[in-house]
């Protein structure tokens, strides 16, 4: 009978933890937040859900800013509540894709940075990974998409709104591209935390979130595809009580 009841907890404790991995979830839509020149403006999407644990938000909206306006154009996926679906074990994820069109008349230094909400916290850690790849589609005269300040890192992963830095900064430094005439250019393809995810985190409380900046001429467009997958780190010890649970069930049998 107390060996029963050992096996009974065991098996009790190894499910707790089990299900602890698919815990964090998206409870909310995404905010979007762009500052372009001197202008800074913020508005939560909605979207429809793809009933596998994520739901796509797809829009466009057009900003006045400087001499002219700005659009931006977005079409995004992320967590809306994968607990017990396909993708419970990516514990929150976001892909964006967007566009960004300057006629402003004038270049202007862009920030669009994504977050979703997660809940409940992701603790103690986390895994993570991401990555991005940018464009630059000039009008005709020619442009440049460019680092900020020349070095300032191009896509940045953030968790609880701050930029985590390290290897979840890419495209720094020397990411900047130009065309002459008409055409487009490519940053190229960075990524962190490959297999994504898999670089060591830290826990995340509130939000997940992608902060993409760059300077952009007048009349030109930028289109960045990126993403950003946050995961629980298996739990060792369910794996261990689960081990306990069967030499104690073994040795019943004996």
């Amino acid at each position: 009978m107390r060996r029963n009841l050992i096996l009974m907890g065991a098996l009790a404790v190894a499910g707790a933890l089990t299900t602890s991995a698919n815990a964090g979830v998206a409870v909310t839509n995404p905010t979007i937040i762009v500052t372009a020149g001197a202008g800074s403006w913020e508005w939560n999407i909605n979207g429809q859900s793809n009933g596998d644990g994520s739901a796509n938000y797809d829009g466009s909206r057009t900003e006045a800013a400087g001499n002219g306006t700005w659009t931006l154009d977005w079409n995004i996926n992320a967590t809306e509540d994968n607990t017990g679906t396909a993708r419970a074990s990516q514990t929150a994820f976001l892909f964006n894709n967007i566009v960004l069109t300057n006629n402003t008349g004038m270049l202007q230094t862009v920030t669009v940075t994504t977050m979703i909400p997660i809940a409940p916290a992701i603790l103690p850690g986390s895994l993570m990974g991401g990555s991005a790849s940018g464009t630059l589609t000039t009008n005709g005269d020619g442009g440049s998409m460019s680092n900020v300040n020349n070095a300032d890192p191009m896509y940045r992963a953030l968790i609880d709104a701050l930029a985590v830095g390290g290897v979840a900064d890419l495209h720094n430094f020397d990411s900047s591209v130009s065309v002459v005439g008409f055409g487009s250019q490519s940053t190229g393809f960075e990524d962190f935390g490959t297999p994504i995810p898999s670089a060591p985190g830290p826990a995340v409380l509130n939000s997940i979130g992608i902060t993409l900046q760059f300077d952009l001429t007048p009349g030109d467009s930028a289109s960045w595809t990126s993403n950003f997958v946050v995961n629980v780190i298996p739990t060792p010890g369910a794996g261990a009580v689960l081990g306990m649970a069967g030499v104690l069930a073994f040795r019943r049998r004996r």
